[in-house]
Formats: C-alpha cells, structure tokens, sequence
C-alpha cells in the first residue's frame, strides 16, 4: 500500500507566543507525509531550489518516505512563508511569501508514483491537481485540499477537479466561501452533490465534521492545555487520516467508505494533528511513534466514548 502527495515543500520561520524558529521545514507536503509515513509508504512530488536541507529529513527516508519525486532546481530557492500567531493561534499572519521555484512547479508522476494506492492533493493550483488526477491511475482513492485564494481566483477550475476526486477537504470558512452556505451541513450536502464521496470538514480546535451520503460523524479535537505552532495541523491531519485508511482499510472502496472505518480514521487523525501543534515545525510528529499516538487515541476515546481500541499490528 502506498500514498502519492503531490504539494509545497517549503522553509518557513515562525513567531508565535512560543517562541520562533527560522527557515524550518515545511510545506504542505512535508507535513502530510510526516504523518502519513507513521502508518504507510508515502511518495512525495515536489519541488525545491538547491538550498534545501535534504539532511533534516533524513527520518522520513527512515520511515519509508519516497523523496526521489522532489525536483531540485540548482541555483534556485526554495518556497519561503514567514508568518506570525497572535493570540488564540487560529488564523496567522503572514508577513512574507517567496514562491521561488514553486510558482513554476509541474509535477511529474513518475518511478511508479502514478500508481499509489491513494491520491492526495495538496493545497496547490486546482488546475495543477486536475493535471495529477489525470496522471494517476484511475483506480486510486484520491483526495484534494485547498484554500480561499483558489475559490476566490479559480473557482471553475476548482469545481472541476472537484468532481474528479473521492474526497475533498475543506475547512470551515472554506465550505460557506466555496458553496456560498452559511451553514455547513448545507455546504457539504452541496459539495457531495457534485461528485465526491465525502467531504472532511476541518474545524481548528473545534474538532471535524465529516458526511458521505450515508453517513455523518462530527468529532471533537483533542484537548490541549498549550499550542507552539498551528502551521501543518491540517495538512498533519490529512496524512494522518489517509495514512490510517491506507493501512488499515485497504483498496476495497466500500470498506474504505465504512463509517466504523471512517469514525477511527477521524479520531486517528485528530490525536497525530494535536502532536503537530505541539512543537515547531515538523518536530512534534517526527520524534514519536504509533506507540505514541495509540497511547493518545485511548485517552481520546475515552473522552469521545468510543468503542474499541486503535489496531494498528
């Protein structure tokens, strides 16, 4: 089993009421494989100038991570965001954005990368991400994020790709911008209608709510009594639930669509995002193990109350 991420690979500094960091890895590529690999295989698309710092991933070469489909532009840079957090950490503020050699990004599915097992897409130009769907082999389960920029400025190229894939993941602000309903549940009835066949509702420390057109779970987030750093919780949050679906539901599309899968996955993917927000950077995921997040997930459920404990032999 395997995921293809096609996204940014980026170097970001950070302020928040923490502390800060600078040029650290990022990128929403980075961060959604970081949580991939703690449950499967994860080839990553990409590209980067010749300044990246290829060493500090050499853990996620460890965990089974394919870095071989990040381009390197010699004499290039690397995509840089420099943002700060105030106050409750929800929204940031960004300071700087260097696209660098990201603004001529084309991915490239290649060396057996168009064949995952799972698709995910990125927060990256919708007509970019028609492109990879089109690449890929079409029996894989695809995904695609993105943000209010896209909506805003590509909103028919977005539709588009939207009823190529099997999943789409939004936040909230991005649910009522997209379909023009204040009210989620409408949104996301909306957004089935054109196609998917579910829809991941991302709601910062509110928790997620996600519907298929059988089924409806809403998900608290786990509670934290302190936050470093919210950048990559949400991309963290997509690794980590496609991550477990690819481990533990397998190709079969109508296991894959199962709410117990799905109620698992959910509540997976909620206590590897609360790692993330956790440390700086990459570093809150990428010093722990299943071990680690089993550990977390039976305090959770026992929050949540739900039945049975996480299986991951």
């Amino acid at each position: 089993m395997s995921i293809t991420v096609v996204g940014s690979v980026a170097l970001d500094s950070i302020k928040s009421e923490a502390g800060a960091v600078e040029r650290a890895i990022g990128g929403a590529a980075i961060h959604f494989a970081n949580a991939a690999s703690l449950c499967t295989a994860v080839h990553v698309v990409g590209v980067v100038g010749g300044d990246y710092p290829f060493e500090e991933l050499e853990f996620l070469k460890k965990r089974g991570v394919d870095l071989g489909g990040i381009e390197v532009v010699p004499g290039g840079k690397t995509f840089f965001w420099k943002g700060r957090y105030e106050g409750g950490m929800n929204q940031a503020v960004t300071e700087v954005t260097e696209l660098n050699v990201f603004e001529g990004f084309s991915p490239k599915l290649e060396g057996g990368r168009d064949k995952p097992d799972f698709l995910f897409l990125a927060n990256i130009h919708p007509g970019l991400q028609k492109h990879v769907v089109e690449l890929a082999d079409d029996s894989a389960f695809s995904a695609l994020d993105s943000m209010n920029y896209w909506i805003d400025n590509s909103r028919e190229e977005l539709e588009a790709v939207a009823r190529m894939v099997d999943a789409v993941i939004f936040n909230d602000q991005e649910v009522r911008s997209f379909t023009g309903q204040s009210n989620l549940f409408s949104g996301a009835r909306k957004i089935l209608d054109m196609g998917p066949s579910c829809i991941i509702i991302k709601r910062g420390e509110h928790g997620v709510l996600a519907l298929s057109r059988g089924w409806t779970v809403a998900l608290p987030a786990f509670p934290l009594d302190r936050i470093v750093d919210p950048t990559g919780a949400g991309d963290s949050f997509a690794g980590a639930l496609v991550g477990y679906l690819d481990r533990f539901c397998g190709k079969d599309r109508d296991r894959i669509m199962d709410v117990g899968c799905w109620k698992k996955a959910l509540a997976y993917a909620n206590c590897v995002a609360s790692y993330n927000v956790q440390a700086f950077s990459i570093s809150g995921i990428a010093c722990i193990g299943l071990e680690d997040v089993v550990a977390r997930y039976e305090e959770y459920r026992q929050i949540c109350q739900i039945e049975g404990g996480l299986d991951v032999t």
